[in-house]
């Protein structure tokens, strides 16, 4: 009699299942939570109502499952009672308090509350084996926390760059724990150029993320590469969410104004008018408020930003003749 051999994704979700069993074992009860094991028929029956197929490694993980706590509540994958669809990708569960998505092909992501969407993992699997690394420097079997705070409460810089480097370790793809090496990387040491490098890794990653290509953005212009940024501003306007549209796309306007470039000026004035109609006269408001109180940096970016929406005409005279007073774009 011939064994029949499992296939290579079989085998693979067998060890996840193994995997994940032995790590949520050492922890004491109350820190994860799971439910019974979905039935082929509620498996079946969330596939009729989705009108598509669970991804393979999350129709294994609702086999263990029907939906989990881990941590408390740190990561939930929700019961397949609670599965939808969000812009055709299942929306799961919650991590950190984000929604967790996951596309055809199986690759998760996260969206934040403004729309922001980030690839965290290729598939359920990796990005579970990810959060339990991750909160594992945190917490002791027992639920505690443990000596990772400073006096004010924040983590530990050490930390911090352990829970980034376990992430990426466990999701070498996952555009969210390159973005996070780059902000570490400015945060802890104000290291350009090693952010500059995460931040095209992120980019690389997931094209469609924006915030590498917002900050990547900001530091070509602090550079003095204003076209270039203006360009990667451009991008996280277009793929980002719809709460921080039309401030990205004012942003864009005014480095592409100060970089000559009229075509991608244009362009974004058209997004951030689309997005709020009336925000040129707003900022003009806010500059006019900040110029009464001193705040003269702060009067003059909202000036900047006004005149690339909507032209010098629409500043009052007072913010007019401030800026015949700065340098374009200072």
């Amino acid at each position: 009699m011939t064994r029949k051999r499992k296939s290579g994704t079989a085998v693979r979700g067998v060890l996840f299942l193994d995997r994940l069993r032995e790590a949520l074992s050492r922890y004491a009860d109350g820190v994860h939570a799971l439910s019974a094991p979905a039935s082929a028929a509620a498996l079946e029956g969330a596939r009729a109502r989705l009108g598509a197929s669970l991804p393979p490694s999350l129709s294994e993980l609702y086999q263990l499952s029907d939906g989990l706590w881990l941590f408390d509540d740190t990561v939930r994958v929700s019961p397949l009672a609670e599965l939808h669809l969000v812009e055709g990708r299942i929306a799961f569960g919650t991590a950190e308090r984000e929604l967790m998505l996951c596309d055809e092909q199986g690759r998760v992501f996260t969206e934040d509350e403004d729309g922001d969407r980030i690839l965290v993992a290729v598939d359920a699997e990796e990005a579970l084996l990810v959060w339990l690394a991750r909160e594992g420097l945190l917490i002791e079997a027992d639920g505690e926390f443990k000596e990772v705070f400073d006096p004010t409460g924040e983590l530990l810089p050490a930390v911090q760059r352990k829970r980034n480097e376990a992430a990426r370790k466990r999701a070498p793809l996952g555009a969210r724990w390159a973005l996070e090496a780059a902000e570490l990387a400015l945060e802890q040491g104000g290291k350009e150029g090693e952010a500059d490098r995460w931040l095209r890794a992120a980019i690389d990653a997931d094209a469609g993320a924006p915030a590498p290509q917002e900050i990547l953005g900001s530091l070509l212009i602090a550079r003095g590469l204003v076209e270039e940024g203006a360009q990667a501003l451009a991008r996280a306007a277009e793929v980002g969410g719809p709460a921080r549209r039309g401030e990205r796309a004012a942003a864009a306007a005014a480095a592409a104004r100060r970089a000559g470039d009229e075509g991608t000026r244009a362009r974004m004035a058209e997004v951030a008018r689309a997005t709020e109609p009336e925000m040129a006269a707003r900022l003009v408001t806010e500059a006019e408020a900040a110029l009464a109180a001193g705040r003269l940096d702060d009067a003059d970016h909202l000036s900047g930003l006004a005149t690339a929406l909507a032209g010098d005409e629409v500043l009052s005279p007072r913010l007019r003749m401030r800026g015949r007073l700065r340098p374009l774009g200072g």
